[in-house]
């Protein structure tokens, strides 16, 4: 079943440094080389960890056939090289720490039907992932539990509005209810740990691409990677601890040398906090943003607490700002353009794309933005404080706190000083 090469564990965050020797600095660089090859052998010797290896449709039988054998095989801190394939896993390593490393990204593929919130292509609290290819795909033809409900719940009331289904009672509507993240960070086990993502490419056809619990005194850090969101949720969602006994000061969430396309989602990115006391110091660096928005109202809620600047307010009737990278499209060009981007039809452009559904009133290239009194944001991030008020975090979070460091990326908002 398996061969493995000698040795065995401990997080090292010098792994950038390492990242960068093996994968290049820059998303684009993909396959291993043999200078990096030997430079695994080497780290693996030196901290005394084991490398165990995975080879799909393995005849020699000298490694394992799948990844989740590697997994269950695997001691804390070993290493796990995986060869090109397509492995369809839901991988849980929620509370094992271990590292994780792609021969090719662009041919080690993890993939899974994550349609179900427990089976995400990845369930992590600690270790390093480098070097991969993450899918959460649907099914054609999958029906989410919560849509279910929804429309059982309309079925039950008589109202049959389908543009707008939220759920009235807010009762049956429990997380199972909706699909999975390819990336789920959600344990206890998390704290006091680390978690690196570097040059992964992590694609979802469900939830948000990355879903984050945060625990208290550790750093999760994703470098040179690309969060691609085709379904219901954006690119990263986030919150903090519930328990304050795993919450704390001293947590850290890093973006550095990523590019986020959010084609499905009206929030590319969602950030909850629950307990005032937990601070998570939040850094972008060189976050590429290619992203969306609609003037349908629908599309958002009143319960958002972001304090930046509404969308189609910062435009002004104008059909594009250059200084924050918005660019509208009116209502003929909008139609069927979001299923375009999705396919690739449509060339995408770097910052937020504002598409106008209704039909405006343009006249000299202007068209008339919405009151000025209407409290309804349309923007790109979702703010939710468990006070009910907004703080003076980033965004308007009471938990999540921009850094100084953070710099070059595309939305104004993710620099700091902005």
């Amino acid at each position: 079943m398996m061969k493995r090469l000698s040795f065995k564990p401990l997080f090292c965050l010098a792994v950038l440094i390492f990242g960068g020797l093996v994968f290049g600095t820059s998303i684009g660089s993909y396959a291993m080389s043999d200078e990096a090859y030997q430079a695994l052998r080497e780290r693996a010797a030196t901290e005394g960890r084991r490398i165990l290896v995975v080879k799909q449709y393995n005849s020699e039988r000298d490694a394992f056939d799948t990844i989740r054998d590697a997994v269950g095989a695997a001691a804390e801190g070993d290493i796990i090289l995986i060869y090109p394939g397509n492995y369809i896993e839901s991988l849980d390593l929620s509370e094992k720490e271990l590292i994780l490393v792609g021969w090719d990204r662009n041919t080690c593929v993890i993939r899974f039907d994550t349609s179900d919130y427990f089976k995400p292509v990845l369930n992590v609290s600690a270790g390093e992932f480098s070097n991969l290819t993450l899918i959460g795909f649907k099914e054609e033809g999958t029906e989410y539990r919560f849509t279910s409900l929804l429309k059982k719940e309309a079925s039950e009331t008589g109202d049959q509005d389908q543009e707008n289904t939220e759920n009235k009672s807010g009762a049956s509507l429990t997380p199972d209810c909706y699909p999975g993240y390819t990336v789920h960070i959600e344990n206890d086990y998390e704290f006091g740990r680390n978690i690196l993502f570097d040059n992964c490419d992590i694609v979802s056809e469900n939830n948000f691409c990355v879903g984050i619990g945060t625990r208290g005194n550790s750093i999760v850090t994703f470098a040179n990677c690309s969060l691609r969101s085709y379904g219901m949720g954006g690119c990263v969602f986030a919150h903090d601890s519930v328990d304050p006994f795993y919450g704390g000061e001293n947590t850290r969430l890093i973006f550095r040398n990523n590019r986020w396309e959010n084609y499905g989602a009206p929030y590319m990115m969602s950030l909850y906090s629950y307990q005032p006391t937990n601070k998570i110091y939040t850094t972008f660096q060189d976050v590429k943003v290619f992203t969306y928005a609609v003037d349908k109202r629908g599309s958002y809620h009143f319960g958002n607490y972001y304090t930046g600047a509404d969308i189609e307010q910062s435009l002004g009737g104008r059909l594009a700002d250059p200084l924050s990278l918005i660019q509208a499209v009116n209502p003929e060009v909008s139609r069927g353009y979001l299923g375009g981007l999705r396919k690739g039809y449509v060339e995408k452009q770097e910052g937020v794309l504002y598409l106008q559904i209704k039909e405006k009133e343009i006249e000299n290239g202007t068209y008339i933005p919405k009151a000025e009194d209407d409290l309804l944001k349309i923007c790109v991030f979702d703010i939710v404080n468990e006070s009910g008020l907004p703080g003076i975090g980033f965004g308007g979070s009471e938990n999540f706190i921009l850094t100084a460091d953070s710099y070059g990326n595309t939305l104004g908002e993710m620099n700091y000083g902005f």
